[in-house]
């Protein structure tokens, strides 16, 4: 279960609204809004935090296999070789990106912004 769908179930627990309500009594709970975009803001810190992990790892991998392919450039041979490991470490690494943005939901949120 992703970690809005658990932050959203136990906001409802909370507020009592959980269960379906009992057809004839009272009006709905209307507390805890803050709680709940609390959570949801900080979920939206959390997804920023990875996403800035992911572009410094990209960045270093981008400078580490720039370095070997100039230090080996006399040696085509093994400069290709650093190149070759360099494009399949972005592939893995954007990949990864895919598949987290895919879990989290996010395909199409990534700048939005909750209030």
């Amino acid at each position: 279960m992703s970690r809005l769908q658990e932050a959203v179930e136990v906001y409802l627990t909370e507020i009592g609204q959980q269960r379906a309500p009992e057809l004839g009594g009272g009006s709905a709970k209307d507390k805890g809004l803050d709680l709940l975009l609390n959570r949801l803001l900080d979920e939206q810190r959390f997804n920023r935090r990875i996403f800035l992990l992911i572009v410094v790892l990209l960045t270093t991998l981008f400078a580490v296999g720039i370095y070997f392919v100039l230090k080996n450039r006399n040696q085509p041979l093994t400069a290709g070789a650093f190149l070759g490991v360099e494009l399949v470490s972005f592939l893995l690494v954007i990949q990864w990106i895919r598949q987290t943005l895919l879990d989290k939901g996010l395909h199409g949120s990534i700048g939005t912004c909750v209030r």
